[in-house]
């Protein structure tokens, strides 16, 4: 779990800060703690970041499917969730630029655009 958390502050920090050559888009929404809401090609887009799936921030099927997997009640859940939310919004803020890899087509099940 250690190393999952130091990878994932490891990426976020590379595509904040990184100076390499790159299409760049620009952050609209931290949504919560694995998902951006960026402009890309004029509109906005969700962008869920690639291996990375918090808790749930809210309410919703998604929590019920994470309380069967961990053991874990809701009322923890969500304050997980809400945390990595708000570590997050810590890390990259509305306004900062990101730099995205992968395949910008690709979308999970929730319509979510996957890349790191």
């Amino acid at each position: 779990m250690k190393l999952r958390y130091a990878l994932f502050l490891l990426l976020l920090t590379a595509a904040t800060l990184s100076p390499a050559a790159g299409t760049t888009y620009q952050v609209e929404a931290v949504e919560d703690g694995d998902t951006l809401v960026l402009r890309i090609g004029g509109k906005s887009e969700r962008v869920q970041l690639f291996g990375i799936d918090a808790p749930e921030s809210v309410q919703n099927p998604k929590l019920k499917r994470d309380m069967a997997r961990t053991g874990l009640d809701a009322t923890t859940l969500l304050a997980i969730g809400q945390k990595a939310t708000r570590h997050l919004q810590g890390l990259i803020r509305v306004g900062d630029a990101v730099r995205l890899e992968g395949d910008l087509g690709r979308r999970d099940k929730y319509g979510r655009i996957s890349v790191i």
